[in-house]
């Protein structure tokens, strides 16, 4: 197998390894800030024991990351987008991205915040890991989890879990021609996206939010939903028809732009019926003075001519 010895004294800032096998010396230093993609099977090691702290590591294409004792990973974004199984490691990582063209295994994945699923009606990915933590979940294993009703908040643009051990949900629908179905097609949709064996979270902080096109042709409410259940033996997030009784005060981000324009046009209109109105009394009232002045002229013109002719 071939070895590529990485032999820098700073790591590039963005890299993709394509290479087998990687082996990083003491004296290699890796930015928090660094981008890792990886493209196909490979292997790190280390001269001695270190964290590998990064910003993204990318598992893409046909990867399967292994990595010796001599390594950690620790990353603010892990995107999984690879189509090879199984990834036997543990990664630790804020956000969990879940790509469309994702199909894989990852044994651990600790510290994850936000779980990010990229999703389209053609094409969906799934992740199956053997054990999810929370960041600080103290240890409130939740793999008993079973099939009843698990409060789930909606909430928009979270910056952070609800509560220490909480893990917040973001659904990504960019693309505009997934809204061409009719709301009623959706009726028994069920489909997951990641499941777990053991998931360990605080189970009353569980929130998500949905950024996408996808809502009913009122522009109010969403077409879909999450829900969190007990699925034979694993724990599994899904995506699913929202309710339509349900009432988590969701609303379609294009809402407020669309009352605000509303409120707007009638306050408008408002104005312009009242000066409209003022104009016509205003005017009335001119109209009226001038025929009181016509009135009383005509009569003095009419009074002086009969006197004129009583004098004659």
């Amino acid at each position: 197998m071939r070895k590529l010895y990485l032999d820098f004294k700073y790591l590039p800032t963005n890299l993709t390894l394509s290479t087998p096998e990687y082996f990083i010396f003491d004296k290699t230093k890796i930015s928090n800030e660094t981008n890792l993609a990886l493209e196909f099977p490979i292997t790190i090691d280390s001269e001695s024991k270190r964290d590998v702290v990064l910003n993204t590591l990318h598992l893409q294409s046909k990867s399967v990351l292994d990595l010796t004792n001599n390594v950690k990973i620790f990353t603010n974004v892990l995107n999984v987008s690879t189509s090879k199984q199984p990834n036997k490691v543990t990664l630790n990582t804020k956000i969990l991205s879940l790509l469309e063209d994702s199909f894989t295994t990852i044994d651990k994945v600790n510290g994850v915040e936000f779980i990010d699923i990229h999703y389209s009606v053609f094409k969906l990915g799934f992740i199956h890991i053997n054990s999810l933590k929370s960041l600080k979940a103290n240890n409130q294993t939740k793999s008993n989890i079973e099939d009843k009703n698990i409060t789930l908040i909606y909430v928009e643009n979270a910056k952070k879990a609800k509560c220490p051990g909480g893990l917040h949900v973001r659904f990504y629908n960019d693309d505009i021609e997934d809204q061409f179905f009719y709301d009623g097609d959706w009726d028994d949709f069920n489909i997951d996206f990641i499941c777990f064996d053991s998931f360990e979270v605080n189970e009353s902080c569980l929130s998500y939010e949905f950024i996408s096109h996808h809502w009913d042709f009122n522009g109010s409410t969403r077409t879909f939903d999450m829900s969190i259940s007990k699925k034979n033996s694993q724990t599994c997030i899904s995506l699913v028809h929202r309710d339509a009784d349900s009432k988590d005060g969701s609303k379609n981000p294009g809402d407020k732009k669309i009352k605000i324009i509303i409120y707007s046009l009638i306050g408008v209109l408002i104005v312009i019926i009242i000066v409209i109105i003022a104009v016509a009394v205003i005017c009335k009232k001119r109209n009226k003075k001038k025929y009181i002045i016509r009135f009383a002229s005509d009569n003095a013109s009419e009074a002086l001519t009969e006197s004129l002719l009583a004098m004659e």
